[in-house]
């Protein structure tokens, strides 16, 4: 008999830091990701656990909102984890069609949401590829680009380590510089970020101190190597911070994938393709599943917050 429930984080039970870590083959997964299992995470976490009280599968839910082109709000599916002991027995699934049905119940949320690869399990759960994941090499201009005398290239830095006056401006420039259809974070979640071990912050600003464009660089076990959580003032910005990244750090332009989300098309001339995958699946609730990969499709609507991209 299989008991499914909700908690707010954290669980504090050894359990789950076991089971996440069997499941993904990797130690200490959940410290990577706090804005899931810390004690300030939004989400909740969804266990599937034997009468004995063994938690053998679990799953974690966020909320992300959109206000263009009109509101929605997505609910965001990861960490799928099932004991190695229980895998191939349905657990994994069971598990993700009982969240899927309390989702529904609570009319919250009018898409749900998750990356991965297609899976038989989760078409037969309604789930709808969505939208693609490019990773490229970032091909830099060969003529020198000269920074205005007022901008300045603040080379990496652990966005552990940043006072908290530089975290409020680096999270101002996040919430002015995303694209309209992204999703926006939260305070909550950016606070969680900043205490994520191993992850790099690099950016330009103004003589006013004002963070004008900027990238993060690698993020805990699903995003090392790569740079992204793009932000920019303008396009011209974005493609110049690219450039005098990689011509400051030459050693990493070959190591280094980026992740620029929508920001694409306006350095598509400068990226190389390396690595394309299916990346978002979605599943409507309020609106038909159509409809929202209609809207991902023409960019409207595509989860790019601090977390997804």
């Amino acid at each position: 008999m299989i008991h499914f429930a909700f908690h707010r984080p954290p669980l504090n039970n050894p359990q789950v830091e076991k089971l996440l870590n069997s499941a993904f083959s990797v130690g200490h997964y959940a410290e990577n990701f706090p804005h899931i299992f810390s004690a300030n995470s939004g989400a909740f976490i969804a266990t599937a656990s034997t009468a004995q009280g063994e938690i053998k599968g679990l799953c974690a839910v966020d909320s992300e909102f959109w206000s263009e082109p009109v509101f929605m709000r997505g609910a965001c599916i990861g960490s799928v984890a099932v004991d190695p002991s229980a895998q191939g027995q349905g657990l994994g699934r069971a598990l993700l069609a009982w969240v899927l049905e309390q989702l529904a119940e609570a009319q919250l949320h009018d898409f749900v949401y998750l990356f991965s690869q297609p899976r038989e399990f989760y078409g037969a759960l309604g789930f709808v590829a969505a939208g693609r994941e490019g990773l490229f090499k970032f091909n830099a201009t060969p003529e020198h680009i000269s920074l205005p005398a007022e901008l300045r290239f603040v080379p990496p830095r652990e966005i552990s380590q940043l006072e908290s006056a530089t975290r409020l401006r680096v999270w101002s420039a996040l919430e002015r510089g995303r694209r309209a259809g992204e999703s926006q974070s939260s305070w909550v979640k950016f606070e969680s970020l900043c205490s994520v071990s191993g992850l790099l912050l690099s950016w330009l600003e103004g003589a006013d101190g004002e963070i004008l464009a900027g990238a993060c660089i690698g993020k805990g076990i699903d995003f090392k190597g790569v740079m992204h959580t793009f932000f920019a003032e303008s396009d011209a910005l974005a493609s110049a911070f690219l450039d005098i990244f990689f011509k400051a750090y030459p050693t990493v332009a070959n190591e280094l994938l980026i992740a620029p989300g929508l920001w694409s098309e306006p350095l598509k001339m400068q990226l190389l393709q390396d690595q394309s995958q299916t990346l978002c699946l979605v599943r409507g609730f309020s609106n038909s599943t159509r409809q929202v990969v209609d809207l991902f499709a023409k960019g409207r609507v595509y989860p790019r917050s601090l977390f997804s991209s």
